[in-house]
């Protein structure tokens, strides 16, 4: 299962205006944080969200890549695997899965939030340049399908993300089960992942609790080390 060479895929950037988010979806929770629910109506405007989202991977990648090349082993063997190293940082695929896709800015913290759920659900997950490019991808896309209200098909999601429709739609059914099908993200957890990655330009030293009772130090420092709480 080999990453697809990028650059040799022929795609045209989308019309980020014609991604429309679903402001209703957030209005249904309830949540009693109200405030939380102005944060969802400001999404578009935050276009900084993709690159704190791909400084967040590649912190935690750049740790999976560490501890391989220190012979760590990578025992638990998943779908999200590619048999080569694609050869793309984060930034840059992040900016390419931005350019490409016309996902709203909002869809890449979703993403984020559906990363960490399914990581809890694989503890022993080494997070890699092997792992994350299938896992980010897979997530942004389920996150565009159910907050945008227009979206791409899989088949293009697939060009722009580097995999076959096969494989892609294969992760996409394996990562829903690992969700329990649960795509659902309150206003008060968005804002609080929000809150956590633009609190500090060190994502390592985030302080504000992004899940309740849970240290949010300690719970970095396990993603880091590529093991899901």
């Amino acid at each position: 299962r080999s990453q697809r060479d990028l650059s040799s895929v022929a795609t045209t950037p989308r019309n980020t205006a014609m991604s429309v988010h679903k402001k209703e979806f957030w209005l249904h929770s309830s949540d009693p944080a109200s405030c939380a629910t102005a944060d969802m109506a400001l999404c578009e405007k935050e276009e900084g969200m993709a690159t704190l989202v791909a400084e967040f991977l590649q912190c935690i990648v750049d740790d999976g890549n560490n501890r391989l090349a220190a012979g760590a082993p990578d025992n638990l063997v998943t779908s999200y695997h590619a048999s080569s190293n694609p050869g793309i940082d984060m930034a840059s695929y992040i900016k390419r899965i931005k350019s490409y896709s016309g996902a709203s800015p909002c869809t890449f913290l979703v993403a984020m939030i559906y990363v960490d759920r399914c990581l809890r659900k694989m503890p022993g997950f080494l997070v890699s340049s092997f792992t994350v490019h299938r896992l980010f991808l897979t997530c942004i896309m389920m996150a565009a399908k159910f907050l945008d209200d227009i979206y791409y098909s899989n088949a293009h999601w697939g060009k722009v993300g580097g995999l076959t429709l096969k494989e892609l739609n294969a992760l996409e059914l394996e990562t829903l089960f690992l969700l329990n099908f649960n795509m659902n993200v309150s206003p008060l957890e968005y804002s609080q992942y929000r809150a956590a990655l633009q609190s500090s330009t060190n994502v390592l030293a985030l302080e504000t609790p992004v899940f309740k009772n849970v240290d949010i130090q300690a719970r970095q420092n396990q993603l880091c080390a590529g093991v899901a709480a």
